[in-house]
């Protein structure tokens, strides 16, 4: 059957426009702190000091702040200031080897603002915590903890609740709203400061303004060396892609430009970004991540080709050998029983979506796929007879998932989704939870005049889902827990949404990634009814777009789907002066101004960088058998000499001596090639021959069995 992407991909071509590269100046040091200091312990005082603020609530952590924490409401636990006592149990939860060489790299990369990338469900929090023990070593420091939503943001004050073994003195800490940084004393009081990213935006925005005076997070980054005001400040950004949004990046040049630039501010103020899928969806936000928040500076060492400094970089499957993650199973997938039919579709789109839709006109492609699939999301995925065959497949194989969770489309597609699954008999009320961020208007239009009837908050819903264990059951959410939701009993994800995000994408089936080591499930149902599995290819990993180093469109294409590292395809790159290299052909139909471009670039001359990011967008590189490089036409044919060619014999060879054909080996080919691409197809014919793997689904079969 044909997915759904395939009904609307003739309407709809992939690829993201090159941009010119800035020359970084490499020479800008940023040192935070000097060695010794992260390796000496410092004693709280005996007493913490006064607050001036009369309705700040200070109170010694028990068990209640606890439940307080995971179930009460946000107004309740947001604002007061929570003095916690210096556990002596010592470390209750010892890092991973991986979470450990996370830490060791940071420390040989002098703690300067970088990314820590690890796959979701790999314990990017628990990193976090044993980043920030390290910064409050030091009496001054303080630590900022920001991510956007407010479930993750809570989640995360619980484990530094938990993990109050880790640091070595008593500590404050404090759930901050925009209003809390007019306090003169905020950073005296709280050692931690825990922030949604709509209040980190406003107090970067309000540090910035001149016309303020006294602003704490300026005096604490500006004050004179010894001051008492004086503080190193460690932001640690929880989902770091978030850094893209919007409005967070215009707030942050302006402090950038306002704020770090006077005295010794930058050297005081260190961003560590935590993230599964770190670099933002759109590539034009990349500029401030690459050139202010997570610069490669002179003597760092980063693990990734990413342009931003990446401290530490793990791979979904090495953690998946480890079992810390498990692996993803397409077995409900592959067996289309939730395929949505392509014929109730097609009636669907012709009844509610115009042809200006489907049109892309005068927009890019990225702002028209952003478009149509918001369209798509908003009459097609919420439309009544997509949501009844779904929510009729959900709860025939309910027993067969396990605890599921199901991303909608929109809020009333998961008011429309729960009251469906409740009726079913097969699942009925007790096993459906919601969780979205208007519950609570529905909750008071159910309520009608019962006012007695306590409101369902989302964190109680949560927390009911949590509690039920491994039994099946479905938890039904728009966007509220696409990313830091914790449950390791999650055994199925639903993808009842389109997106053309890759980020979205891969921290929804995140959800459901944790292993056996942490509690886990031995592997995940993966359930996508529009075939978003065929576009991001979930076996592969994650794959950001950087179309900045203007690296060419197909290039990019291969960095996002090829089956090994993006860091070995090695491609050309404009961002620095290359050194002379040697035994490079330039092909001679490549017409001269290409050509004349491409030698200075090479031989390491002067070039003009917008001429090598347009030569670079019509060339392709292929390295022959002798281990020879040619730069040809991108549209060139295939000729005896290109790797192609040597390929594509390879596969007639393997037909002829099984006598049969195999036609789908072609779809199997990288789109892009160098000798790592062609080494490891080479190494597929050879599995396939000595197996005798006949069929596309054979294949898929012996990969899955092999993961």
């Amino acid at each position: 059957m044909r997915s759904i992407f395939d009904i609307v991909r003739r309407w709809l071509r992939f690829g993201s426009k090159q941009g010119s590269a800035r020359q970084r100046n490499s020479e800008v040091t940023h040192r935070r702190h000097d060695a010794a200091d992260r390796t000496k312990t410092a004693s709280r005082p005996a007493q913490a000091p006064e607050s001036p603020c009369k309705q700040a609530v200070v109170s010694e952590v028990t068990a209640e702040l606890l439940q307080d924490l995971r179930s009460a409401s946000e107004n309740r636990v947001k604002g007061p200031l929570w003095l916690l006592p210096r556990v002596t149990t010592g470390d209750p939860q010892p890092m991973l080897k991986h979470q450990a060489e996370a830490l060791a790299r940071l420390s040989q990369n002098d703690f300067h603002s970088g990314v820590i990338h690890l796959p979701t469900g790999s314990g990017k929090t628990r990193v976090g915590i044993e980043i920030a023990a390290r910064c409050l070593e030091h009496p001054q420091d303080r630590v900022i903890w920001a991510t956007s939503g407010v479930s993750l943001l809570r989640q995360s004050i619980i484990r530094l609740v938990e993990m109050l073994g880790r640091f070595d003195r008593e500590l404050a800490m404090r759930w901050a709203g925009s209003d809390h940084i007019q306090d003169d004393a905020l950073f005296d009081e709280a050692d931690v400061v825990f922030v949604t990213r709509d209040t980190l935006t406003k107090w970067l925005a309000r540090a910035a303004d001149g016309r303020i005076p006294d602003d704490p997070l300026r005096t604490a980054l500006t004050a004179r060396k010894g001051s008492r005001a004086a503080r190193n400040i460690t932001l640690i950004y929880d989902e770091c892609h978030e850094l893209g949004a919007r409005g967070l990046q215009r707030a942050w040049k302006k402090f950038d430009d306002k704020v770090l630039s006077l005295g010794n501010a930058e050297d005081r103020f260190t961003v560590i970004g935590l993230s599964a899928t770190p670099m933002p969806t759109a590539t034009d936000a990349h500029d401030l991540l690459q050139d202010s928040i997570f610069p490669v500076r002179e003597g760092t060492t980063t693990q990734k080709d990413w342009d931003v400094l990446v401290h530490h970089s793990e791979t979904t499957q090495t953690l998946t050998d480890l079992k810390i993650l498990c692996p993803i199973n397409l077995s409900l997938q592959k067996s289309g029983f939730f395929d949505i039919p392509e014929r109730l579709v097609s009636r669907i789109i012709d009844e509610v979506m115009s042809e200006d839709t489907l049109r892309r006109g005068d927009s890019s492609e990225k702002q028209w796929a952003r478009e149509f699939s918001l369209a798509f999301n908003r009459k097609v995925m919420t439309h009544p007879d997509i949501l009844d065959f779904l929510a009729d497949r959900i709860a025939r194989r309910l027993p067969v998932m396990g605890k599921t969770m199901l991303f909608c489309a929109s809020v009333e597609a998961a008011n429309y989704m729960v009251d469906r699954l409740r009726r079913n008999k097969r699942v009925g009320e007790g096993l459906v939870t919601l969780v979205h961020s208007r519950m609570e208007d529905r909750e008071i239009a159910e309520m009608e005049d019962d006012a007695e009837e306590e409101i369902v908050r989302p964190e109680k819903q949560i927390q009911e889902f949590l509690d039920r264990g491994h039994e099946p059951c479905v938890m039904v959410n728009v966007g509220m827990l696409t990313t830091g939701f914790d449950d390791p009993k999650v055994r199925c994800v639903v993808l009842a949404r389109l997106t053309f995000s890759k980020n979205l994408f891969w921290q929804m089936i995140g959800r459901g990634l944790r292993g056996p080591f942490a509690g886990g499930t031995p592997d995940c149902y993966i359930i996508d009814p529009i075939r978003l599995t065929e576009r991001f290819e979930v076996f592969e990993g994650y794959r950001p777009d950087l179309d900045r180093r203007g690296i060419p469109q197909t290039d990019l294409e291969d960095r996002n789907s090829a089956i090994h590292d993006p860091a070995d395809l090695a491609p050309l790159s404009c961002e620095r002066e290359p050194p002379p290299q040697s035994g490079v052909v330039i092909d001679s139909a490549i017409r001269w101004g290409v050509r004349r471009a491409l030698r200075a670039f090479l031989n390491g001359k002067k070039f003009n960088l917008e001429k090598v990011n347009r030569a670079l967008n019509e060339v392709q590189i292929v390295h022959g058998k002798d281990g020879s490089t040619k730069i040809v036409p991108a549209a060139g044919e295939v000729t005896a000499e290109n790797p192609y060619a040597i390929l594509e014999a390879h596969i007639r060879s393997l037909e002829n001596s099984i006598g049969r054909d195999l036609p789908w080996l072609y779809g199997l080919l990288p789109t892009r090639l160098d000798d790592i691409a062609r080494k490891t197809f080479l190494r597929k014919l050879q599995v396939i021959r000595k197996r005798k793997i006949a069929s596309l689904d054979a294949w898929h079969e012996y990969e899955l069995k092999r993961l």
